[in-house]
C-alpha cells in the first residue's frame, strides 16, 4: 500500500477521514507500532491498518467476535471497551500494555467515549502516542442518544450554544480545557489535566497527542 486507501477493505472510513489519518499517521509507518481500535464492525479497518503499518501489530476490541480470513498481525478481543479489566487481559495474553495509537470507533456515545478515554489515555497510551475519537458529530444528530439530549437543550436558552453540556460534542469541547491547562492555572483555576500535547478537531475526527 503506497498511500492510505480503503479500497478493497470492508470499512466505512471514507476519503475525507483517511486524508486526515494519513497526515498524522504517515510519519509512523516504518515503526513497529501497536495500534488499538475500539469497535470493529466486520474488521476491515484493522486489515487496512495492518497493511498500512507493515511492521505493526493491530489490536481490536468489540462486544462481538470478529473473524477475518487473514489474521496475520491482527489480534481481536471480545469485551466492553470501557472496562479496564479487558486491557489487563490483553496485556496478559498478548504481552502488550501500552499502545502507540488508539482509535475509538465504538459506540459514539459521550459517556462511553469519556469512560474509555479517561482510562486509556492515562494508563494505556504510550508517551507521544496518538488518540483518535471518531464520529464525534453524532452528538448533534437526533437519531443518536447524545443528539436527542442536544436537541432538547436547544429550546432552553436559544441565545446560548448548548452543546458543551450535551454528550459527545460537549466532551470533545471540554478537552480544550486540558490543552489550555497552563492558562487555566494562571487564571486562578484548578484542573487535573490530561497530558495532551495538542488537540486537532476535524469534521468527524479528533486527534490528540500525549506528552512524551
Amino acid at each position: 500500500m503506497d498511500s492510505l486507501s480503503s479500497a478493497g477493505y470492508d470499512t466505512d472510513k471514507g476519503p475525507n477521514y483517511l486524508a486526515f489519518y494519513e497526515s498524522f499517521f504517515a510519519p509512523h509507518r516504518s515503526r513497529p507500532v501497536n495500534l488499538l481500535e475500539l469497535g470493529l464492525h466486520k474488521g476491515g479497518s484493522l486489515q487496512m491498518w495492518r497493511d498500512y503499518f507493515p511492521y505493526g501489530q493491530m489490536f481490536g476490541v468489540d462486544l462481538e467476535a470478529v473473524s477475518l480470513p487473514d489474521m496475520a498481525r491482527i489480534h481481536t478481543f471480545v469485551g466492553d471497551a470501557t472496562d479496564p479489566r479487558l486491557y489487563d487481559r490483553i496485556e496478559n495474553e498478548a504481552g502488550i500494555g501500552k499502545f502507540d495509537i488508539i482509535i475509538d470507533d465504538a459506540s459514539h456515545v459521550g459517556s462511553h467515549v469519556r469512560a474509555s478515554f479517561e482510562y486509556l489515555f492515562r494508563q494505556r497510551l504510550a508517551p507521544s502516542g496518538l488518540y483518535v475519537i471518531e464520529d464525534w458529530g453524532t452528538g448533534y444528530m437526533q437519531s443518536w442518544p447524545d443528539g436527542m439530549a442536544y436537541a432538547a437543550s436547544l429550546s432552553d436558552n436559544p441565545r446560548r450554544f448548548p452543546s458543551h453540556d450535551a454528550g459527545l460534542v460537549g466532551y470533545v469541547k471540554s478537552l480544550v480545557d486540558h490543552v489550555g491547562r497552563a492558562d487555566v492555572v494562571a487564571g486562578g483555576g484548578q484542573i487535573d489535566a490530561f497530558p495532551i500535547e495538542f488537540l486537532t478537531v476535524a469534521p468527524g475526527l479528533v486527534f490528540m497527542k500525549k506528552i512524551a
